[in-house]
């Protein structure tokens, strides 16, 4: 079973570790959301394997992840605030 989608180069694992550590630049903070969607996620692939059912669920699980990613950062912040602040 393939694991990652995509080998990462050396400019993304520095990126991918920086975002972790917190010391991330704008540039490697994209970078590393983009391979983490596109790369790890394999959001934009298809799925399904045609002679192994499990591996098409474990690459749906993948893509489900990616597109939850790509959910969150198209979300509105200051609709959600204003929400929370009616629960309250």
């Amino acid at each position: 079973m393939k694991i990652l989608q995509q080998t990462p180069d050396s400019n993304t694992i520095i990126a991918i570790k920086a975002v972790y550590n917190g010391e991330a630049n704008e540039e490697q903070q994209r970078k590393a959301i983009d391979f983490i969607i596109k790369g790890i996620c394999g959001t934009y692939n298809m799925s399904f394997h045609p002679d192994d059912a499990r591996l098409t669920d474990f690459n749906e699980g993948r893509r489900f992840v990616g597109n939850k990613i790509i959910e969150i950062l198209g979300l509105n912040v200051g609709k959600i605030q204003q929400l929370e602040k009616i629960k309250k």
